[in-house]
């Protein structure tokens, strides 16, 4: 499953991931594909604090659901 997350940071005491509670699922036939905790991404504050963050994490999201629904998924996993 598809996680939206900001940028990974590397520092010398490890790596740092921010998940920004986006998240797509898609069956393993292809037939549905789902946008996953949209309302804990609302309820984060994120557009908010960071509005073009916000927007680019949704951006993000929608990019994954178009390869999800057509051909260009299997490249992810590859």
């Amino acid at each position: 499953m598809p996680t939206v997350t900001r940028a990974a940071v590397v520092a010398a005491d490890g790596l740092t991931v921010e998940d920004l509670d986006l998240d797509l699922w898609r069956s393993a036939d292809g037939g549905e594909v789902l946008r996953l905790d949209e309302d804990e991404f609302a309820a984060g504050g994120l557009a908010g604090r960071d509005p073009g963050a916000a927007g680019q994490a949704l951006l993000a999201l929608d990019a994954l659901e178009a390869l999800a629904r057509g051909d260009g998924f299997g490249g992810l996993l590859a």
